[in-house]
């Protein structure tokens, strides 16, 4: 039997504890964290395996989602009078434009969509290596598949993370557009006018004055240069259609994804068949 002892030196005491003490409580205490990691690991497999699944019988509603969206936010296709459109806007106030009211509710509803579609990717990846089984020499055909659909999943999520980071760019530019398009609206412009007069008096002596006259004259309205509008416009233009595009892949994405794990399911859940169990791993 071990005991523990206390011993005193003057006014401190000290506790001695037996090393086989030490060592039972020391491997009772990794056994306690090793079940608690193995459980909590356990836990979130299954958390990750089910949400995987949810999420695979959702991609066709998604896609229909997201067309509805297209077809509701998407009026005009034709680049010219889109042009036009933003145009006009400009024109009825270019000493004050302010935001175009169409182009940032599309950027409202790409931005929600482009970062729900990047969370349905990172939820796939993960049910896909959770589905890896341990390696082994052979019968890797399965597994050859699981890593076809983990970069097919790496490749679009890389794509969407691009988009994502250029969306402020639309906010940055056109401040900048619109700033420059202000300045030369409110510009003032000089004009010297000469008068000259003349006195009566015998000839040879006539008397001759010159007053020069500045005049200062707003440039607004009308007068606002026409390629700082027309830049604004583009810049409208552009990011509209870019954020069509951008809405149209995210439909896309969700059609392609779900093609591409749908036909070869089985393979990703069973690489290695029906008897095998599959282990955490990382491509």
């Amino acid at each position: 039997m071990h005991a523990i002892c206390k011993l005193n030196f003057g006014q401190s005491e000290y506790v001695f504890v037996p090393l086989p003490l030490l060592l039972r409580h020391y491997q009772k205490d990794l056994v306690d964290k090793s079940s608690y990691s193995i459980s909590s690991m356990s836990e979130y497999s299954k958390t990750v395996t089910a949400s995987g699944a949810a999420l695979l019988s959702e991609l066709s509603q998604r896609v229909t989602q997201v067309q509805a969206l297209v077809q509701h936010h998407v009026v005009e296709r034709s680049p010219s009078k889109v042009r036009t459109k933003f145009a006009q806007l400009i024109l009825a106030a270019p000493s004050a434009v302010g935001s175009n009211n169409e182009v940032q509710s599309l950027l409202s509803v790409v931005t929600d969509e482009i970062a729900q579609i990047m969370s349905a990717i990172q939820l796939l990846q993960c049910w896909i290596q959770l589905h890896v089984p341990k390696v082994e020499d052979g019968n890797n055909f399965g597994v050859e598949v699981q890593k076809y659909a983990f970069v097919h999943l790496k490749e679009s999520l890389e794509k969407w993370q691009k988009i994502w980071d250029s969306l402020s760019d639309y906010s940055s530019n056109r401040a900048t557009a619109v700033e420059k398009l202000n300045a030369k609206a409110n510009s003032e412009t000089s004009t010297t006018t000469t008068v000259t007069s003349s006195r009566g008096g015998k000839e040879g002596d006539e008397e001759k004055s010159v007053t020069a006259k500045v005049e200062k004259q707003s440039n607004a309205g009308s007068q606002a240069a026409e390629d700082a509008i027309a830049a604004v416009v583009a810049l409208d233009v552009k990011w509209y259609f870019n954020l069509v595009r951008a809405l149209e892949g995210v439909r896309d994405q969700y059609a392609v994804t779900e093609d591409v794990i749908t036909k070869n399911r089985d393979k990703i859940e069973l690489p290695r068949g029906k008897n095998d169990r599959a282990g955490f791993n990382m491509f």
